[in-house]
């Protein structure tokens, strides 16, 4: 491995020791061999300071262990092990997730055939202990035109397993640290849409269980701390934010004028309206009474 990797694989991990070794294991099996693994570890309570730190022991240079003095929380974590990562390409690990042992060479080679791509992501295979789930939604965004690409993401978007791809690093530079918000992983994935395509690498999976990091929303909600509105309806909010960080808020889209943005930003807010809120309104409608018996004073 050369002293600058060509690949830095961040793993964010807050008590994983449950899943830890055999996703490590698996990543450590990878055909490809010049990365850098950077664990950061969010004030862990169980044993996953004593594995990583003997990981990181055992091989010098290959495995970089930070950790937390206190827990910062899931997103500000992830921002950090992001800003550690200093490889051509980038990619994130879930503490959860088992590579196939060719996915990062797979990744990796078609960015190397693809200048013009800004990411690059396998299939994702959900399981719960032995039970496969089945396969993630395939996403793909390959249109010449970076709004065509941002749209088509939000189309296609449902687990957003593909976040979990291989990425060039200075297209990760150019987008702002994830805020603490609902959906900030979507945003994050549009913004790379618009900086280049996003492609799929065939034949290769990575499979990631549904007891360890990967939540439902609401427990996405409830663990970060977010608003009611976040937990309860979480595609209405995140229409309004996906509208507002494209409208206004992140810098990817500052080369487009403000009505480009606008015109934009309602147009995928009009997505995801009609792809997760329109079906979600009796769920909706059935919570509100509920609701306004809490709020009720006395």
């Amino acid at each position: 491995m050369t002293a600058q990797p060509r690949l830095s694989i961040g793993l964010p991990v807050y008590n994983g020791e449950e899943y830890l070794a055999e996703s490590l294991d698996a990543l450590l099996g990878q055909t490809y061999e010049d990365f850098e693994l950077v664990i950061s570890d969010n004030a862990s309570t169980d044993g996953t300071e004593e594995y990583a730190r003997a990981l990181a022991g055992r091989l010098p240079g290959r495995v970089r262990y930070l950790r937390n003095e206190q827990n910062v929380g899931p997103t500000e974590n992830f921002n950090r092990v992001r800003s550690a990562c200093r490889g051509e390409f980038v990619m994130w690990l879930g503490d959860d997730d088992r590579l196939a042992p060719d996915y990062v060479s797979a990744c990796v080679a078609l960015l190397d055939g693809r200048p013009d791509a800004a990411m690059v992501a396998g299939a994702v295979r959900y399981v719960d202990g032995d039970r496969d789930l089945g396969l993630g939604d395939v996403l793909v965004c390959d249109a010449d035109d970076p709004r065509e690409r941002v749209l088509s993401y939000y189309r296609q978007v449902g687990d957003n397993g593909s976040f979990y791809g291989v990425t060039r690093a200075e297209v990760a530079g150019r987008i702002e640290p994830m805020a603490q918000v609902m959906g900030n992983d979507w945003y994050l994935m549009a913004a790379i849409s618009y900086l280049g395509p996003i492609l799929r690498a065939g034949q290769v999976e990575i499979r990631r269980s549904t007891g360890g990091a990967t939540r439902s929303l609401k427990q996405v909600a409830r663990s970060g701390g977010l608003s009611w509105i976040e937990g309860e309806v979480p595609q209405l909010a995140i229409a309004g934010l996906a509208f507002r960080d494209i409208g206004w808020s992140s810098p990817v889209y500052a080369d487009r004028s403000v009505i480009g943005r606008l015109v934009l930003a309602t147009r995928v807010a009009a997505i995801v309206l009609r792809r997760f809120v329109v079906p979600a309104v009796p769920r909706y409608l059935r919570l509100l009474p509920g609701r306004f018996r809490r709020a009720r004073p006395g």
